[in-house]
């Protein structure tokens, strides 16, 4: 399969090095680590011991059969921009944090979307270096259900499955997106306020309240997920991905802009449409913010 990774990050390089092994992948990223792939090759340490040498750009161009979305969801509308009209798109595919990036990439570039999350743990250690600190599980489906994409997506299946990369089409994706920000907002945001890694977060106290906030207003938004589905799968990820730091620590250690506003902060708009009173996730969001700074 023809593949570009738009955003080749810490998790687009990674599925970008797995996949290129099987796969014709471009990535697309900042140029110090395009450039630096280009040169040297991909290396990708740790859970995945792995040297990858896939074709690189420095700007939007060419056809492809997928394009993986994989920027920071405050980058969604200007990377589907940028990609509208500079390169020819089958398929696309969000493999993003937050609520809403396939709507935007939808509305700006036509081709059919596919939403995605992973629980796959990764560490950008600099220009053509990425650890891959912990297996995980990826889910793939869609939102419009007037689209018949069940044969691309067991084709996507098949291609991953091939990479070592573990999927499962979803029959019920919203549901799948709202356990991912759940999760994000325990963990990326608790291990950020600590500065921990995930594991370090086994047993916390504050989990238990968050999830219970946050299904609150999972249900009062119509997504049917219980208190002991999402503490159990909180602690699933926290196992999976023990010796990983999280997207959002790894922004804040760098001096970056965290992805807290389309994560938890859409939680908590949710929150106050529907008069929930959301006094922990209120707190932790703020701590971030204030890192933030």
């Amino acid at each position: 399969m023809k593949i570009l990774i738009a955003g080749a990050g810490a998790i687009g390089s990674l599925f970008g090095g797995l996949l290129s092994k099987d796969n014709e992948v471009t990535l697309w990223g900042r140029e110090k680590h395009i450039r630096a792939v280009r040169q040297n090759g991909l290396h990708i340490s740790g859970t995945t011991e792995l040297t990858a040498h896939p074709s690189t750009i420095s700007a939007p161009s060419g056809s492809y059969e997928l394009v993986i979305v994989t920027v920071k969801c405050y980058q969604t509308r200007s990377i589907a921009e940028e990609l509208s009209g500079h390169i020819d798109a089958e398929h696309v595919l969000s493999l993003q944090n937050g609520i809403g990036n396939t709507e935007i990439i939808q509305s700006i570039m036509g081709a059919p979307v596919i939403t995605g999350v992973t629980t796959h743990g990764a560490e950008y250690l600099g220009p053509g270096m990425v650890r891959h600190t912990g297996q995980g599980r990826t889910f793939i489906g869609t939102l419009d259900m007037t689209q018949d994409l069940s044969s691309f997506l067991e084709e996507i299946s098949d291609t991953f499955a091939s990479s070592s990369i573990n999927t499962v089409i979803a029959e019920n994706m919203d549901k799948v997106i709202w356990m991912k920000s759940i999760v994000n907002t325990c963990i990326n945001v608790l291990s950020t306020i600590d500065g921990v890694r995930n594991g370090e977060l086994a047993e916390d106290s504050r989990i238990s309240p968050l999830c219970k906030e946050s299904v609150e207003i999972a249900k009062a938004m119509e997504v049917n997920i219980t208190l002991e589905e999402s503490i159990q799968e909180v602690e699933s990820v926290i196992n999976e991905t023990s010796n990983n730091r999280s997207s959002m620590l790894q922004d804040i250690n760098a001096g970056k802009k965290t992805e807290i506003d389309c994560i938890t902060g859409v939680l908590l708009q949710h929150a106050i449409q529907k008069g929930i009173d959301a006094k922990m996730m209120k707190e932790v969001y703020k701590k971030v913010k204030s890192l933030e700074k």
